[in-house]
């Protein structure tokens, strides 16, 4: 039993209500797993949207043919 003091934090930290575990509105604790795999699924296809869509969306944010201008 030399773990004693640390088998009773870990006691302790159990029995502490946890930290709201909501993300922008979102509780992410109560999502099955199907559904956190669809959130990363969106989140990553948002991330990393294909060249001419990333392209067309910062011309558009920068007022057009600047960016035409610089390739």
């Amino acid at each position: 039993m030399r773990n004693v003091p640390r088998r009773h934090e870990i006691a302790v930290r159990a029995e502490r209500p946890r930290a709201e575990e909501r993300v922008g509105g979102v509780d992410l604790g109560s999502m099955s797993e199907r559904e956190l795999e669809r959130l990363y699924a969106g989140l990553l296809r948002l991330a990393t949207p294909p060249d001419e869509e990333l392209h067309a969306l910062i011309g558009s944010l920068l007022g057009g043919d600047e960016l035409a201008s610089s390739s």
